[in-house]
């Protein structure tokens, strides 16, 4: 079977990141979502995979040089005009030929194999499946991100215009008699379009690694919870509270404070005293003395002041791969005044100061 993965959308609106990177580079702890989809897809025997990233074909090409899974190929499509996601994956079906295909987000990893969702379009004798999953409301279910083609289906995809799977070729599908089935996953699911989903999933890779088949080989486990790369410097008198990740050429000031689910990305810097609660530094980051930093994310090359605070943000990365770093700035992002997560920044160092000096 041949898999699509449509790569190119932002959800702009959603918050700077979503704005500026495409979900499916969001790291999730380690490598990029997309890398361990990915390496999903070549463990159950998907050996040909097409990226439709369109104008973010070169951050994706960029993203994979230096990949090394060894297993099926990866080949890059970018439409010269606006297609959709149906009109992508049928320009794909053009050049691979018309088969199977599994179609399925840049953003989205489930942990159920494969073979047992296609097993079920089969049985249903199904043109087109659509997987949906369990929402947060109940006994509602929402689209999975994720479809699975049958050759038949690309008759019904118009060539040289704006296809989308829903609007067009669903209906189209549906008048000419054709069998489009539901198909509702069984196992976990991991996804983001938010910065809040985002956080969330970072948290339930870090605590359940397991649930959804992830791997963090690269890292050693310091404490109960608490990964680190081989190549980090952490002060002694740094506090950590797992789970934690914390990547290459990481440095940890003294008296700094990590509390999970967190991940500190590579060559960043955390300052002395500073806080980091339940957020994510994707890399290159610098953290300034007496920071907090709580339920954020920063993109590559971020930075926050001494002695400022960034509360339920997400600032941005900086142009040209964080070469320099981007401040977090504007009363909504960070302040340098008190607040509710300045005092609580307070309360964290105090409890620290108190145990640090209570007598052995």
């Amino acid at each position: 079977m041949k898999a699509v993965i449509l790569a190119g959308h932002h959800a702009y609106g959603a918050c700077p990141l979503a704005s500026t990177t495409p979900k499916g580079l969001w790291p999730l702890v380690d490598r990029p979502l997309v890398h361990h989809l990915l390496q999903r897809l070549a463990r159950e025997g998907v050996s040909e995979v097409a990226i439709c990233a369109n104008g973010d074909t070169d951050a994706f090409m960029d993203s994979f040089s230096g990949w090394s899974n060894g297993q099926g190929s990866i080949r890059f499509y970018e439409d010269r005009l606006p297609r959709g996601a149906a009109g992508c994956v049928a320009d794909v079906a053009a050049i691979w030929g018309k088969d199977r295909y599994l179609v399925v987000q840049s953003n989205v990893l489930v942990n159920q194999r494969l073979d047992s969702v296609v097993a079920r379009h089969q049985q249903r004798r199904a043109d087109l499946s659509v997987v949906l999953r369990p929402s947060s409301h109940a006994d509602v279910l929402e689209p999975a991100g994720m479809y699975i083609f049958e050759p038949a289906v690309f008759d019904y995809i118009s060539t040289g215009s704006y296809q989308d799977i829903k609007e067009q070729v669903i209906p189209a599908l549906a008048r000419a008699g054709r069998r489009v089935v539901p198909i509702v996953l069984e196992g976990d699911y991991l996804s983001w379009d938010n910065l809040p989903s985002y956080l969330d999933a970072i948290g339930d890779a870090l605590m359940t690694p397991d649930r959804f088949g992830l791997s963090f080989g690269s890292l050693r486990e310091l404490a109960p919870s608490i990964h680190v790369a081989a190549d980090v410097r952490i002060d002694p008198s740094a506090r950590l509270f797992g789970p934690l990740a914390i990547l290459d050429g990481v440095e940890v000031g003294a008296e700094a404070v990590l509390v999970g689910p967190a991940v500190v990305g590579t060559g960043s810097r955390i300052g002395r005293g500073a806080v980091i609660s339940r957020s994510v530094l994707w890399g290159g980051a610098r953290i300034g003395a007496a920071a907090l930093v709580s339920e954020s994310v920063l993109g590559v090359g971020a930075s926050v002041p001494e002695g400022a605070s960034v509360d339920a943000a997400a600032i941005p990365s900086r142009p040209g791969n964080g070469s320099a770093p981007e401040e977090a700035r504007g009363a909504t992002s960070a302040s340098r005044s008190g607040g509710a997560a300045q005092r609580w920044a307070d309360t964290v160092r105090a409890a620290w100061w108190s145990a640090s000096r209570r007598p052995n």
